[in-house]
């Protein structure tokens, strides 16, 4: 045999083990351990989840979003709903820069108990994951994003497999469907996706799954470790630090998620091609996933992860040397096979509604995208343009944002603020209350008297006050327009609109505009004393911090 032919057959083996042999290697694995496996008093269900009755111990929901204006009220509506003690479940929304109404929204349901985190930078879900997850109050953390809406008894399905210590992460299962309600999705997609269940089933029920579904998951809170901020799958790199801390990684497909495929075809292939692009980043950066000595599931991670990451140079292997052995019969036979199949997977790529009659097709259409998501995957790795925060197309979804053409409530209370505020400061008033500007902005007083003071500061865009405190008076803060970063005593929280803070004699604080809009906060002072002299200045970024008292904010 030729080097040739060996090279043409080694890839051949290589991707059948790949794409159809691991599978079944897997699901006879699991049937030899279910001859020798005796159940544990019968809590071992299938996929390798454990479940104990009435198991309710605190849970935080984190929900992580970006521009989600037309989903997050739903979102927020379907975890109200959920069947769980709701004194037992916090809820979570983080919004990473949103620059649409997803704010606003979310904070609707804050008298429900939502908490609401808004952040004013873009970095990406992995920032966001490391900054909120550590503030958490719950035991057990899940984790899912807001375009999917999940199962009543979802987030009891995950929390009950913590009954068992030795399981650190649990993934749901999704179900992509082509817009009815309860059905899955036929087709290429819909065919890829049960593959890839059966096979993460399948590992759960051997030990641990390699990766989770983004979608709905849950950790134990304890054993989450931050993730570089680059990180594009999260949700493979956080089981798998959970598994190399000798946590099982269990998969329970009674936690159901639901989803819609996408009616533009190009946004289901960026959205595979990220992923891809994520496991060469994930293998390039955490090469101890391919060490047999530090990855217990190093089997696993190379059957299931590493191998696809070569299938499209396999399949360009095995096309070119079958081109130069065609002097050879059996390579011709060979070469009118790969023509019929790639055949197929034009008819699927260009007509899909004959692919959905033929599923010859689609398996050939849904198997060559992949490759080629793999390959173009591959090239945005290797030219490091493929960045980690989501670019979401609403449109491309096949949904529209609402529109509306007059100004939301929110916006017109904004717009009446500023003009207050500008009017404020160009009328001479009868009383001559005071207003300075500021190296940050400005601010006036609206009324005074024994004991109190109430005042309007406006903070321009990129500018913050000084790091200060006071002897003699409180201060009660509530954000009318913009947004605001405030630091009190040891910590920093984000106030949004209509959010308050309250600031105690003697602590420390600071008001900070890191945002593109002004910030007009409301302040009011209670004290025995409510001059302007009594600032003590520990910090400022226009050189008036002395440690001593100064004259102004």
């Amino acid at each position: 045999m030729s080097s040739l032919q060996i090279s043409f057959w080694a890839a051949v083996v290589l991707l059948a083990y790949t794409y159809v042999g691991y599978p079944l290697l897997i699901r006879a694995w699991v049937g030899l351990l279910d001859l020798f496996r005796k159940g544990s008093n019968g809590c071992v269900a299938s996929g390798g989840t454990v479940h104990a009755k009435r198991f309710e111990p605190m849970v935080s929901i984190l929900v992580i979003a970006h521009n989600e204006e037309a989903r997050i009220r739903g979102k927020i509506e379907n975890l109200l709903a959920l069947d769980y003690p709701r004194e037992r479940c916090e809820i979570v929304v983080a919004s990473d820069a949103s620059s649409d109404e997803t704010v606003a929204r979310a904070q609707e349901y804050q008298t429900q108990g939502v908490r609401v985190l808004a952040f004013s930078e873009h970095r990406g879900k992995p920032a966001v994951l490391n900054e909120v997850i550590p503030r958490l109050s719950g035991e057990i953390v899940v984790l899912m994003d807001a375009r999917q809406k999940i199962d009543t008894g979802a987030v009891r399905e995950l929390v009950s497999n913590f009954s068992d210590l030795h399981i650190g992460a649990v993934s749901g299962e999704l179900f992509l469907t082509d817009g009815k309600v309860d059905t899955e999705a036929a087709g290429g997609v819909g065919f890829y996706w049960r593959y890839e269940k059966f096979i993460r089933s399948n590992e759960s029920r051997i030990d641990s799954t390699v990766g989770v579904t983004g979608a709905i998951y849950a950790i134990q809170h304890s054993l989450f470790h931050p993730i570089p901020e680059q990180t594009i799958l999260d949700d493979v790199l956080i089981p798998m630090q959970i598994i190399r801390k000798g946590y099982r990684v269990v998969y329970d497909s009674n936690a159901r998620a639901w989803d819609k495929v996408s009616e533009n075809p190009k946004t289901e292939f960026t959205r595979k091609v990220r992923t891809i692009a994520g496991n060469y980043q994930l293998f390039f950066q955490h090469p101890w996933l391919l060490n047999p000595f530090a990855n217990r599931l190093w089997f696993q991670t190379i059957s299931h992860k590493f191998l696809r990451l070569l299938g499209p140079f396999l399949l360009l292997t095995v096309f070119i040397a079958n081109l130069l052995l065609l002097n050879i019969f059996i390579y011709r036979f060979l070469l009118m096979l790969q023509v019929l199949f790639y055949s197929a997977a034009l008819i699927g790529q260009f007509f899909p509604m004959a692919a959905k009659k033929s599923p010859v097709a689609a398996i050939a259409h849904a198997f060559c995208l992949l490759n080629f998501a793999t390959l173009t995957g591959f090239i945005r790795f290797i030219t490091g343009s493929q960045q980690v925060t989501w670019k979401k197309n609403t449109a491309s979804d096949g949904e529209k944002p609402s529109v509306n053409s007059q100004e939301s409530s929110e916006i017109r209370s904004r717009r009446w603020t500023m003009q207050q505020y500008e009017q404020n400061q160009s009328t001479t008033h009868a009383q001559a209350l005071p207003s300075e500007v500021r190296p940050w902005g400005a601010w006036s007083v609206l009324n005074e008297g024994a004991g109190y003071k109430v005042k309007l500061i406006a903070v321009s865009p990129g500018h913050r006050l000084s790091l200060q405190y006071h002897h003699h008076r409180s201060e009660h803060w509530v954000v009318v327009a913009g947004r605001a970063r405030v630091v009190i005593g040891d910590q920093t929280r984000e106030l949004n609109i209509l959010q308050s803070a309250d600031i105690p004699v003697g602590t420390v604080h600071r008001i900070e505009n890191p945002y593109t809009e002004t910030l007009i906060i409301v302040e009011v002072q209670e004290g025995a004393k409510l001059l302007e002299d009594d600032i003590v200045r520990l910090e400022d970024d226009y050189q008036r911090a002395q440690n001593v008292r100064s004259i102004a904010k």
